[in-house]
């Protein structure tokens, strides 16, 4: 095998490069045909901050295939990590570049399968194109590793890694929170139906602001926008309550809600305020809750909604720890802010840039209660290839129902009638034993 000493121009990155690519929701494996044709290259729908890395390779550098899937129960791993995954990294084939095509997609590779392929644990990375430096990154000393374990073939120190690693800690959670982000799943399902509540909220805000009344099609208007057709903000039933203590008590809400939506009249404890006045009517978490969906109306990237349980995970999942028992539902509330502004900081550091706190937060509420939704750490399917690849050449890359149909083994009437309801309900839900195949359909 190959050494690092060749690396050609001095201390030159070592690149770590994806070989899958995702078709009508599956993942298809590209490392034979790669090696094969003695290329490499990205999809034509890869993200373009991917255009000035490959733009970057130059001949001589070593590069190396590389697939990120995950494992539990792993024998190699103290029994602590045991029905945990852990983070591995499948090192495929190695090479040395010789030609860059200088369109930020492709380049030329004399390529050498590795034979068995050989498994990298802790330290690795989910991009597509993954640049490493020796004795540089978040953990240089680690980065200098790989680099001898992928190219000079020594083995990895699972120890020294065991000490320094806090496996379903903030790298295991960032990695996962970049996935969703790169599949367009968050602005998809989240970030999209939350700006526009947050809208709705702003335009009843502008309304007391006015000073306007508790009306009848004020306080309708204001429950319709918590339910919404999206759903699940705010519990249908939580909503209820909030709507007929509002409707019984008009000239406190009117106040509590002025107070709670700055620069009104400028009330620290505006929160507080109206969880006050809820407390007869609402669980404490219900009330919070509630309380988080409607400071929206101010902006939705600072104010995301909150709900205490999917929070609790998440400090569990990063080892944050929970806030204080005895804190007020404003200052539970803040503290989730605070840790959403501490999850930006330790993306930032990992190399993931999260533009605000709606991003964090709805990032973290796929991971948790959707994660069938991403292939997790890329899982591989190859069957169909042929099928699929022939589907997007004669479609421009998009198949019709009737195509979508044949590839399924469905009628094309079944899912004109699914297109329907999706269009008219916005969503629709498959019914059935388990491995008859409603996820992949239903991707």
């Amino acid at each position: 095998m190959m050494t690092s000493d060749a690396q050609a121009g001095g201390e030159r990155p070592y690149w770590f490069v994806e070989a899958a690519y995702s078709a009508y929701g599956a993942m298809f494996d590209q490392t034979e045909r790669f090696v094969r044709d003695g290329v490499w290259y990205v999809s034509a729908d890869t993200p373009k901050r991917y255009e000035s890395l490959v733009k970057s390779m130059q001949p001589g550098d070593h590069i190396a295939i590389k697939a990120a899937p995950t494992r539990k129960n792993d024998p190699r791993l103290p029994r602590g990590y045991r029905g945990k995954p852990a983070y591995f990294m499948r090192i495929e084939a190695v090479g040395v570049v010789i030609e860059n095509l200088g369109d930020g997609q492709r380049i030329k590779v004399d390529w050498a399968r590795v034979d068995p392929p050989r498994d990298w644990y802790f330290y690795t990375n989910q991009d597509i194109v993954w640049k490493v430096e020796s004795d540089q990154g978040t953990l240089p000393w680690a980065a200098d590793a790989l680099i001898r374990f992928t190219f000079n073939d020594e083995k990895q120190d699972i120890d020294r890694f065991l000490a320094a690693w806090d496996v379903g800690g903030w790298d295991q959670m960032v990695e996962r929170a970049r996935q969703y982000l790169e599949s367009g799943l968050v602005d998809e399902l989240e970030i999209k139906y939350k700006r526009e509540i947050g809208h709705k909220l702003a335009s009843v805000l502008r309304d007391i602001r006015s000073g306007a009344h508790i009306t009848d099609e004020l306080a309708r208007y204001l429950r319709s926008t918590l339910t919404g057709k999206r759903g699940s903000l705010v519990d249908w039933r939580d909503v209820d309550d909030f709507y007929k203590w509002l409707m019984a008590h008009r000239g406190d809400g009117l106040t509590a809600l002025r107070d709670l939506w700055p620069p009104m009249r400028g009330n620290a404890n505006g929160f507080q305020v109206l969880a006050k006045h809820l407390e007869p009517h609402m669980r404490r978490a219900s009330r919070t809750n509630l309380i988080s969906v409607l400071l929206m109306g101010i902006d939705p990237e600072e104010f995301p909604p909150y709900r205490a349980s999917a929070f609790n995970w998440a400090y569990d999942q990063t080892g944050s720890g929970r806030p204080e028992a005895g804190l007020s539902e404003a200052d539970e509330y803040e503290y989730a802010l605070g840790f959403l502004d501490h999850f930006i900081a330790e993306a930032a550091q990992r190399g993931l840039h999260l533009p605000n706190r709606l991003y964090v937060q709805s990032a973290l509420w796929l991971i948790q209660n959707a994660p069938e939704l991403v292939p997790p750490y890329n899982g591989r399917d190859n069957g169909g290839q042929a099928n699929l690849d022939n589907l997007a050449r004669d479609n421009g890359g998009q198949a019709s129902l009737a195509d979508l149909a044949n590839e399924l083994f469905l009628t094309a009437d079944f899912l004109q009638e699914v297109n329907a309801l999706l269009e008219e309900k916005g969503q629709v839900i498959f019914q059935g034993p388990p491995g008859t195949g409603k996820t992949y359909v239903a991707r």
